[in-house]
């Protein structure tokens, strides 16, 4: 019962350490002072982000029936370390209209990554790898590390970005995500297409490096 709450809670954790609510609550500000895009501009071009993160949204309702957990999760974290690489070389560009469009360009690319392959399928996985006996409590649980995580980068953001630059800034991004890929990699276990009960076995029979991290041949493509 411990291993799977620490399991739950490490990833609720982890979807806030990608820095998706950085970009949510400070993207403006970034473009606004890191880009020749003026207040305007720059709010205009924060809305692309919730588009995007819209469109994300519908395919990764799709990719969830298709796919398996870990495999979305793997992706996800792959791919977001990647854009906020990209995100964090892109501010030592020299200023330019070309500069502001990779700059924009990356964080469309992080947010696109995100909320497809993390932001829905962290939720999905904390629904389906909890016991009903701890259940209510383990949700509970797991939603406040979340939000408590999601707090802390709020506030600290900002001085730690005037501090460091934006480029050392989004480069702890990129090791944060690092992090949680390695994390997915060896504690998830696969929960697609499995009964609690099975999941349940699976962590009283097995440690960490023998979970089940595959989905039933059955459910593949199904």
């Amino acid at each position: 019962m411990r291993r799977v709450l620490w399991i739950g809670i490490g990833l609720a954790i982890l979807q806030q350490t990608t820095g998706v609510n950085t970009l949510n609550y400070y993207g403006t500000t970034i473009l606004e002072t890191q880009t020749d895009l003026g207040t305007s501009a720059a709010l205009a071009a924060t809305i692309s982000l919730g588009l995007t993160s819209v469109i994300a949204i519908t395919l990764g309702i799709y990719l969830v029936g298709h796919l398996g957990r870990r495999t979305m999760l793997l992706i996800g974290f792959a791919a977001v370390m990647v854009a906020h690489a990209l995100l964090a070389l892109s501010f030592l560009l020299p200023a330019s209209g070309f500069r502001t469009y990779v700059i924009l360009g990356c964080m469309l690319l992080f947010m696109f990554f995100m909320q497809a392959f993390l932001g829905l399928v962290v939720w999905v996985v904390l629904s389906e790898i909890f016991p009903m006996t701890i259940r209510g409590f383990a949700m509970g649980v797991a939603t406040f590390a979340l939000w408590t995580t999601n707090t802390i980068i709020s506030f600290v953001f900002p001085p730690v970005a005037t501090a460091l630059g934006p480029t050392a800034t989004f480069a702890v991004f990129v090791a944060l995500n690092t992090f949680g890929w390695f994390f997915t990699f060896k504690f998830p276990p696969e929960t697609r297409g499995r009964t609690l009960e099975e999941l349940e076995d699976d962590f009283r029979s097995h440690d960490a490096t023998h979970l089940v991290h595959n989905a039933p041949a059955s459910v593949h493509g199904s």
